[in-house]
C-alpha cells in the first residue's frame, strides 16, 4: 500500500469514505480528553503548575551537579555561590556595597 492509498482509504484525498455519510458530529458527541465540568483555564493553570514544578525540580538537580565540583575556600560550591560571584560586578556599578 502506498501513501495515495493510505489516504484514500482514511478519507483524506478529498475521497470521502464509503461508510460515512460526509458530516461531522456535533461538538458535544466528540470524545475529549478534558471533563465537561473544567475549563481551558484550569488546564492551562495545570500546565503552569506543572511546568512550575519542572523549573523547581531542574534547578535542585545543577544545584546538586555543582555541589559534586570541589570546593573553593573550604565552602561547597552551589548555583547560589556562582550567581552571587557573577552578578557582584553589576550589584558593585549600581552602587550596592
Amino acid at each position: 500500500m502506498d501513501f495515495l492509498d493510505f489516504k484514500r482509504r482514511n478519507g483524506l484525498a478529498g475521497v470521502k469514505k464509503s461508510d460515512t455519510s460526509g458530516t461531522r458530529p456535533a461538538r458535544s458527541d466528540r470524545s475529549s480528553n478534558r471533563p465537561e465540568n473544567r475549563s481551558p483555564a484550569s488546564d492551562r493553570l495545570i500546565h503552569i503548575v506543572a511546568m512550575l514544578i519542572v523549573l523547581v525540580a531542574l534547578v535542585s538537580l545543577a544545584n546538586r551537579g555543582v555541589g559534586l565540583l570541589p570546593g573553593v575556600d573550604g565552602k561547597p560550591l552551589s548555583l547560589l555561590r556562582l550567581l552571587g560571584w557573577l552578578m557582584a560586578p553589576v550589584a558593585w556599578m549600581t552602587g550596592i556595597p
